[in-house]
């Protein structure tokens, strides 16, 4: 559980960098298409905090949604498991 918890912040994080880095150099980039000239290193800074509410909601919206597609599945090949014991005890 543990390693489990800590891959999660671990790409967390990574991701985090990862989502910042690239929505900063899109602004930058439709900014210098405009003619406004910005630093990159500016704007990711600028961004921070906003771009980290966004990735919150985003990153816990994906990782519930896994755990929930995963308890699913498992819930579901549980209850196929028992019937297929039940058919073999009833073959029996």
């Amino acid at each position: 559980m543990k390693k489990r918890l800590f891959k999660i912040i671990l790409f967390g994080i990574l991701g985090y960098i990862l989502f910042n880095i690239i929505i900063s150099l899109t602004e930058v980039i439709i900014l210098n298409y405009f003619g406004i000239c910005k630093n990159i290193i500016t704007t990711f800074v600028n961004n921070l905090v906003f771009n980290l509410s966004v990735y919150i909601i985003l990153y816990l919206t994906i990782i519930i949604g896994i755990y929930l597609y995963d308890k699913h599945i498992v819930k579901k090949l549980n209850d196929r498991l028992e019937k297929m014991r039940e058919r073999r005890k009833e073959d029996e």
